[in-house]
């Protein structure tokens, strides 16, 4: 076999069209969202958004999602499922519940934001959420991948951990590929993910 080196990325993918949003002019502070599930008022709130199968949650991320509510003031993370995955979603709930309320009696901080559950949302609402992210969140040890592509189409922040995923890093690839590895997106530990998150 001979290995063939190619200059991009070698995917391709229609470019997706968006529907019509209305945001506040300030990154992360939204006032209007119409997007199903989410809280019709949105003042306030910063959000996070973390769109990947169900399975590639592992509980070392629960860390990261609690450090978030209980640091960052009026957070919401939104957490994209599909509805056969119910007993995955009650597991998960479950589990980040309790680290969230354990990173409350480790640290002394109080819960200052949520995660929501959101069912799978037809494409042209998806699109309209990723538009409305302050930021999108990369899970580790399994990334993403298409998600990820979705996300920069529509000028998402993506936080991403390459050395703490178990498989290609694409996130981090697809900034490689960007060159814009210095952005400082790209993170060497959970603890500068948060940071950055």
């Amino acid at each position: 076999q001979q290995r063939v080196r190619m200059r991009g990325l070698t995917t391709v993918f229609d470019e997706p069209v968006a529907a019509a949003v209305v945001g506040d002019e300030t990154i992360g502070r939204l006032t209007n969202l119409k997007v199903p599930g989410l809280p019709t008022d949105m003042e306030g709130r910063v959000l996070y958004v973390c769109s990947q199968t169900l399975m590639k949650f592992h509980p070392k991320f629960d860390y990261v999602i609690a450090e978030i509510v209980t640091r960052v003031e009026g957070s919401l993370v939104v957490i994209t499922y599909n509805p056969n995955q119910g007993v995955w979603k009650n597991v998960l709930e479950k589990r980040m519940r309790e680290r969230i309320r354990m990173m409350g009696e480790e640290t002394g901080r109080k819960v200052v934001g949520e995660v929501l559950f959101v069912e799978t949302l037809p494409k042209a609402s998806f699109y309209s959420l990723l538009s409305l992210a302050s930021v999108v969140l990369d899970t580790f040890p399994f990334g993403g991948g298409v998600t990820a592509l979705e996300s920069f189409q529509h000028g998402c922040v993506i936080v991403t951990y390459p050395k703490g995923q178990t498989v290609v890093g694409l996130a981090g690839g697809f900034y490689k590929v960007m060159g814009m590895m210095d952005e400082g997106l790209v993170v060497g530990s959970m603890e500068e993910y948060v940071e950055k998150a």
